[in-house]
């Protein structure tokens, strides 16, 4: 099946819960997650065929993803691959998709670096959508290397310009931010907010000791020694921060929303979704804008005031949900948690906010931390605090939390 529920974005980046993945994007990217994560990734005739089948007959369909579209619900396309590469092109397989979707009433946002299809796509569209366009750098050298089957950057500044004048909604991602591609983020920024760009995801690259090896010596080749070891050791490499600082700066001096994974800072990068989209999941950043609305530095977050805030927004009723953590945290992390496979959504945001190691624990976001007490005598170790369900209570840090999961806290 090619429609599948987004799991591993949650709370993150699915404001639709749904993502459509084709073929092994060819656009070639060395630091591409997905093509190095699946390397042989490929459509296969049945997978085409019973994904059509879903979206012609969806609302007398059972499954989770069939549920999801019954209630309004759209779809990613795509979080793995560009819909409109060149590997996606045979029998149009991407416009093909999207008339059916469209004849649905199916909503769709498209993250694309745009291709020799992405025009006929915008002009077959009947409403309004989001548009996520990604792009690194202005130095169309380094874009030849690095991504040699995209569109080059110019190209997919003439597409956002496309976009705009059909009144479609944009927004960039500068990702991922590397020292080395991106020398003048203002001028890049600038660029961006003529044409009439909303907002940018910021993001430096990541890169898993499994990817690398993973990697074709052509990729490590376009890559190099010096980026590949940023990705793999950020923390060794305080000038990949610096660039990413310097590019958020410059996000916000031209007049756009800047958004980063975890910011502590309040955002309307997600904006344009909520414009669009009727039906959507919520994101971290509505609560992380909530709370600095209504918050002051060092004020306690209750378990029941994180559940009240997203559980209304969530579908409702019992789900094989444990999927979630499954797609997004590491291998050992659960040891000894009997998770079910089935169970709420508010089950699934308890079990969120109790282990900071789940990626969308809160604590995990930069303006929060879990009240705690310093055990005398040791350098890392805390006492946490918790309530009467043993729940443990989270205190807003509009500044920054230091970089901990814990916070000194005295009742």
């Amino acid at each position: 099946m090619l429609l599948k529920t987004y799991w591993g974005g949650f709370l993150h980046n699915s404001c639709l819960p749904l993502e459509l993945t084709l073929n092994l994007c060819s656009h070639r990217c060395a630091y591409c997650f997905a093509n190095l994560n699946s390397p042989n990734r490929k459509v296969e005739d049945e997978d085409l065929d019973a994904t059509l089948n879903l979206l012609q007959d969806f609302r007398n369909r059972n499954s989770y993803e069939a549920w999801l579209l019954q209630q309004g619900y759209g779809v990613v396309f795509s979080n793995k691959t560009d819909p409109f590469a060149v590997s996606n092109e045979r029998a149009d397989l991407s416009l093909r998709l999207i008339e059916l979707m469209q004849l649905q009433g199916i909503p769709i946002a498209f993250q694309t670096k745009g291709g020799r299809k992405a025009m006929a796509a915008l002009k077959m569209l009947d409403r309004q959508s989001v548009w996520y366009i990604s792009l690194a750098t202005l130095d169309e050298d380094i874009v030849r290397r690095v991504e040699p089957g995209a569109p080059s950057i110019e190209e997919r500044f003439e597409f956002i310009a496309s976009l705009k004048a059909a009144g479609q909604e944009v927004v960039v991602g500068i990702n991922p931010v590397v020292p080395d591609w991106l020398s003048d983020p203002q001028a890049l920024c600038d660029r961006l907010a003529r044409l009439g760009v909303s907002g940018a995801w910021v993001q430096s690259m990541h890169l898993s000791h499994r990817q690398v090896e993973n990697m074709k010596p052509r990729e490590m080749e376009a890559l190099g020694e010096r980026v590949i070891h940023q990705a793999m050791h950020p923390d060794l490499h305080p000038e990949v921060a610096k660039c990413v600082d310097l590019t958020r700066a410059a996000v916000v001096a031209s007049g756009m929303e800047v958004y980063s994974n975890q910011q502590r800072e309040a955002s309307h990068f997600f904006a344009p979704w909520k414009s669009l989209y009727p039906k959507r999941f919520p994101q971290m950043q509505d609560f992380v804008n909530y709370c600095h609305a209504n918050k002051q530095d060092g004020d306690l977050i209750h378990w029941p005031e994180f559940r009240d805030f997203f559980v209304p927004q969530l579908p409702q009723g019992d789900r094989g949900l444990r999927d979630h953590l499954n797609a997004s945290v590491a291998v050992g992390v659960l040891n000894g948690k009997w998770i079910p496979q089935r169970m709420t959504y508010e089950g699934l945001l308890k079990w969120i906010w109790q282990i900071k190691e789940i990626p969308f624990c809160p604590a995990n976001t930069e303006c929060f931390a879990i009240a705690a007490d310093k055990i005398p005598g040791t350098e890392s170790d805390w006492e946490v605090w918790t309530d009467e369900d043993d729940l443990p209570f989270l205190v807003f840090c509009p500044n920054g939390s230091d970089g901990s999961a814990f916070v000194q806290w005295n009742p």
